[in-house]
């Protein structure tokens, strides 16, 4: 099984090469980038290569003033990098490495304005190595996507696997279809009211979360016109402090606060 956790990555890499990126003094950190790739660049495991190659991707896009400091006498050495990721990030998707293909579909063909199928393609296999990100990604496009037929029992399918792995936004994405949804065979309200209740407590204050609660609760055989109102207030101010345009929000609760 691959591990995409950038804190054991990082961990990794600074424990095996000695964490010889940690100088301050611009000439000793470009010595250390350098002599750092060149002990990577040996490692030849398709997790070797995704690994080496995010962590190229990591000094090749860094912050403008950070770039200008390491690289000021090394103008080609970004470039480079970005090129070494690309190849290394082909090559381990090519070779199935689930998060590899991941990032080549997202990164190289959908971000990118690239070869949409292709896109589809990569984020579909790596769906199906189990890997969460691109399981709800792929949810995301089967619902979302205007270059996607539009297909919400895959997508529900992806939402619920992707969610059953602690991905937060996948669990409200399947909770909204299956409360949404004009399809009856999707639509499945008790379900909708066992996800919200499985919800762990660090995301209870999340404004999605208050807001499908609130449904649930005016959708449900018991309603609960009290406790929808409530929950739809508190999205709404939730939303305003997050900066989100709630206006939406606001019309729903205007809307059933005067009954139309």
């Amino acid at each position: 099984a691959f591990n995409d956790d950038p804190s054991r990555r990082r961990t990794s890499i600074e424990g095996r090469f000695g964490g010889c990126v940690r100088h301050t003094d611009n000439y000793s950190k470009r010595h250390s980038i350098k002599k750092l790739m060149g002990n990577l660049s040996t490692v030849d495991t398709v997790d070797g290569k995704y690994q080496y190659a995010m962590w190229l991707t990591g000094q090749a896009w860094p912050a403008k003033q950070q770039r200008e400091e390491i690289v000021k006498n090394d103008t080609n050495e970004v470039d480079d990098n970005i090129k070494l990721a690309k190849t290394l990030l082909q090559e381990a998707a090519s070779a199935k490495h689930p998060a590899a293909m991941y990032f080549v579909g997202t990164r190289f063909h959908l971000r990118s304005g690239g070869d949409l199928a292709l896109a589809l393609q990569y984020i579909s296999e790596a769906a199906s190595y189990n890997y969460a990100p691109a399981e709800y990604r792929l949810g995301q496009m089967l619902v979302e996507s205007p270059m996607v037929e539009r297909n919400e029992h895959q997508a529900l399918f992806w939402f619920r696997s992707a969610a059953d792995k602690g991905i937060f936004p996948a669990k409200i994405k399947a909770i909204e279809l299956l409360l949404f949804s004009q399809d009856s065979s999707v639509r499945n309200v008790p379900e909708a009211i066992e996800m919200l209740e499985g919800v762990q407590s660090k995301n209870t204050n999340h404004p999605d979360y208050h807001y499908l609660l609130a449904f649930s609760y005016k959708d449900r055989s018991d309603k609960d016109w009290s406790k929808f109102f409530r929950h739809l207030e508190k999205a709404v101010y939730l939303a305003q402090m997050k900066n989100w345009d709630d206006s939406e929000w606001h019309e729903q609760y205007l809307h059933y606060l005067q009954g139309d």
